[in-house]
């Protein structure tokens, strides 16, 4: 990837931050922040180069399912996202 698009990836990547306040959406923390997307959409974006994850959360971003979240609070809803896809209806 270029350089171009990587400066365009940090560029928006601070736009995000920006727009959401730089604060957890859950309980207001200001430090250790991670974007999360509402409705879960896997992990192969966890493989992506920065410039590529910038790209992806501004489409989330676009598609209203995006937010900023704490480390802990995004521990505490990856968590409850996994039980919840586990548990079969019978």
């Amino acid at each position: 990837m270029g350089l171009r698009q990587r400066l365009k990836g940090k560029v928006y990547r601070a736009y995000l931050l920006d727009f959401y306040q730089c604060k957890c959406c859950q309980c207001g923390k200001t430090d250790t922040l991670e974007f999360d997307c509402i409705i879960p959409t896997g992990d192969y974006h966890h493989r992506m180069s920065a410039a590529d994850r910038s790209y992806f959360y501004r489409r989330q971003h676009l598609a209203g399912n995006l937010q900023l979240l704490c480390c802990s609070c995004h521990r505490r809803k990856t968590a409850l996202d996994l039980l919840n896809s586990e548990v079969q209806p019978f």
